[in-house]
C-alpha cells in the first residue's frame, strides 16, 4: 500500500489543490489518480492531502478499512522527527508524513501497530474534522485531532472544516469550509526546497546558485514533466562494455600467439 504523498513524489497522482468552499468527490485511489490537496498559505512546505482507500483485486487489498485517508505533511521537517501529543516536544517535533488517524489514538506514532480500522474517515465512524477535532455528525469524539498547522513549532488554526463525508464506497463525497487556503499552483510536492525554477541556465553546476542546489554532482537541467530547470544527480558515466565477440577475438589472438611461440622454441 503506497501513501499519496508517495505516489506525488513518482509523479504517479494528480494533485488538486481545493481553494474555494463547495462539495468534493473523490475516486477510489486504487483507480484513479486524483489527490486533493489542501496548502498553507504561510509555508507551502506543509499540507493535508486526502485519497479514497477501497479495495481492489491488485491493490490496496490488505486495508482494515476502507474509505478516505487524510495525511498530515510538513516536508521541511526532518526525516528522523518523531512525536505526537503528551510528549515533551510536541508540537516542535513531529513527523514528516503522519497519517490523520480519526480514531484519535496515535496507534502509528506509538508504534503500536500498523494500521487499524480506525485510521480513516467515513460515514458512520468520523464523518469531519476541522480546528476542534474529529467527530460524527456534530459530536466531537477526539479533539486532539484536528486540521490545525504546525506552523514552526506552535498550532495555528487553517480554518479548514471537512464534514459531510459520504459512507465508504468507490466513490465517495464531502464538504469543504475554509477561510483561507494556498493557492491552485503547481508544488514541488515532498521536495527539500533545494530546487528551484531560476535555478540557472542548463548543466550550470550548482556552485554559481547554492541557493536552489548543493554540491556535489548535482547539475541544472529541464525536467520535460515539470516543465522547468531544476538540479538533479548528475548522471554517472557508465563503463563502456567490450563486445563479447571482441574480447574472444583478442583471446583466440593472444592463444595462437602463445602456441606459435613455443612451436618457435622447440
Amino acid at each position: 500500500m503506497m501513501s499519496a504523498w508517495a505516489k506525488l513524489r513518482l509523479g504517479w497522482a494528480d494533485p488538486v489543490v481545493i481553494t474555494s468552499n463547495g462539495q468534493y468527490t473523490l475516486q477510489a485511489a486504487a483507480t484513479h489518480p486524483t489527490v486533493y490537496a489542501f496548502v498553507n498559505p504561510a509555508n507551502d512546505k506543509e499540507y493535508f492531502l486526502m485519497e479514497n482507500k477501497q479495495h481492489h483485486n491488485y491493490f490496496e487489498r490488505n486495508l482494515p478499512q476502507e474509505g478516505i485517508n487524510i495525511y498530515h505533511i510538513d516536508d521541511s521537517a526532518a526525516f528522523d522527527s518523531e512525536a505526537y501529543p503528551g510528549e515533551i516536544d510536541w508540537p516542535q517535533e513531529h513527523y514528516r508524513m503522519a497519517v490523520v488517524q480519526p480514531d484519535g489514538m496515535w496507534h502509528l506514532e506509538k508504534g503500536e501497530n500498523l494500521g487499524d480500522a480506525g485510521d480513516v474517515f467515513h460515514g458512520g465512524f468520523r464523518d469531519f474534522i476541522g480546528p476542534n477535532g474529529v467527530g460524527l455528525g456534530t459530536a466531537v469524539k477526539s479533539p486532539t485531532v484536528t486540521t490545525d498547522w504546525y506552523s514552526s513549532g506552535r498550532f495555528v488554526s487553517s480554518g479548514i472544516t471537512i464534514k459531510e463525508i459520504s459512507n465508504s464506497g468507490q466513490t465517495m463525497t464531502f464538504r469543504v469550509e475554509m477561510t483561507q487556503g494556498g493557492a491552485d499552483r503547481d508544488y514541488d510536492w515532498g521536495g527539500d526546497g533545494r530546487d528551484s525554477a531560476t535555478c540557472g541556465v542548463d548543466g550550470d553546476t550548482c556552485s554559481s546558485h547554492p541557493d536552489c542546489c548543493f554540491p556535489p554532482k548535482r547539475r541544472c537541467r529541464m525536467v520535460r514533466k515539470r516543465g522547468r530547470k531544476e538540479c538533479v544527480l548528475k548522471k554517472k558515466k557508465r563503463a563502456k562494455k567490450v563486445s563479447g565477440v571482441v574480447t574472444r577475438r583478442w583471446r583466440n589472438r593472444y592463444l595462437r600467439s602463445r602456441v606459435e611461440g613455443e612451436e618457435e622454441e622447440e
